[in-house]
Order: C-alpha cells, then sequence, then structure tokens
C-alpha cells in the first residue's frame, strides 16, 4: 500500500503492465492503491481474506508493550512459529492458509488471465513464501518495499515462478535507475 504521491508513481508504471482482473485488500490503505493504479479503467473485487495478519490482543502495541503485555505469546511471535497462537487473533499458520487460499482461489477464477493483486506487506510474504516454497519459520531475507511491483507466473501446470520480486525504480528520481521493461524484458 502506498501514500498518495507514490500511489500516482505506481500507477503511471502499471501502464505498462495490462491485467484484466483487479482484487484488492478491502482495507482502506489497499483499496485506495487499488483506485489509484485502475482509475475508472476497471472494477476492483475487494477481497477481506487479503488483509494483514490480525494480530489480536496484540493489535496497536509496540514490540515492547507486547513483550511486557505476555512475554509467551510475544516469544512465539518473535520465533515465527508457525502454531503459536494469539489471543484473539491469528496464527502464522492460519493467516499463511486464508492469504494463499485467497490467492490461488483468485488465480484459479481467472485462469489465462493476468491478475492485479493489491495488499499488504504481510500478505506478499505468504504469497513468495508458498511461490519459492519457503519455510514460515525462517527470516525474511527478500524485500517488501511499499508500492514496490511484483510479477508472479504461473504456469498451467500450476508451478510459480517469481520473475520480478521488490521492483521500486518507479518510484525514484534518479534517472539511472533501471525501468521495469529493462529488469523484465517480456515488459513492453
Amino acid at each position: 500500500v502506498c501514500s498518495s504521491d507514490l500511489a500516482k508513481r505506481l500507477a503511471n508504471a502499471m501502464q505498462a503492465l495490462p491485467y484484466d482482473h483487479c482484487v484488492s485488500s478491502d482495507l482502506q490503505r489497499a483499496h485506495h492503491t487499488a483506485m489509484a493504479i485502475t482509475g475508472a479503467a476497471k472494477p476492483i473485487q475487494l477481497d477481506p481474506n487479503l488483509r494483514e495478519r490480525n494480530y489480536g490482543h496484540f493489535s496497536g502495541m509496540t514490540g515492547d508493550e507486547m513483550r511486557a503485555h505476555c512475554p509467551q505469546e510475544f516469544a512465539g511471535l518473535m520465533q515465527r512459529d508457525p502454531e503459536s497462537p494469539l489471543r484473539h487473533g491469528e496464527s502464522l499458520l492460519s493467516f499463511y492458509q486464508r492469504v494463499i487460499d485467497a490467492f490461488t482461489s483468485h488465480l484459479q477464477a481467472h485462469i489465462g488471465q493476468t491478475v492485479l493483486l493489491v495488499a499488504h506487506g504481510g500478505v506478499l510474504d505468504c504469497i513468495y513464501r508458498h511461490c519459492m516454497d519457503e519455510p514460515l519459520h525462517t527470516p525474511r531475507q527478500w524485500a517488501l518495499p511499499n508500492c514496490a511491483i511484483n510479477i508472479i507466473d504461473r504456469s498451467p501446470q500450476g508451478d510459480f515462478e517469481v520473475v520480478t520480486w521488490a521492483h521500486t525504480a518507479h518510484l525514484s528520481d534518479d534517472p539511472n535507475t533501471p525501468s521495469l521493461d529493462e529488469v523484465d524484458g517480456r515488459i513492453a
């Protein structure tokens, strides 16, 4: 999700990437980013299953507050224990399953089409892990910048290829930053 200025830059960059269907988290920042990208060109399907993880009683707390409030739950969170429960929230595993079910459902509903998905960092982390067979418990080793362009291809057999990840040249004022078509030669 993006600030207004960054969303405009993203929208300009997205003109080079045609898509058939747009789906977005129904939370306001993601939906506003999707609207900036699509303009009035295409409808946006809102999906609450693309929301960020529900941290339950930890919602709105800083890390220090979480640690002080409930050290055992906080330790599970920091250790990326996939099944560690969060009171009134989602375990990492249940969050991952919700996101991947939504992701694959949208792809299945639009076979042969290009789907534009606008979501949050945690959602994108789950999608990357799914596509790259990365375990949930390992620390993230890839970038998740706001307003980045990520391109994933799905073969007819259902295999995923992460073609471009965390591309942010459209956000830079540096003329030496490679454009999306320089990074991915298939973009014209």
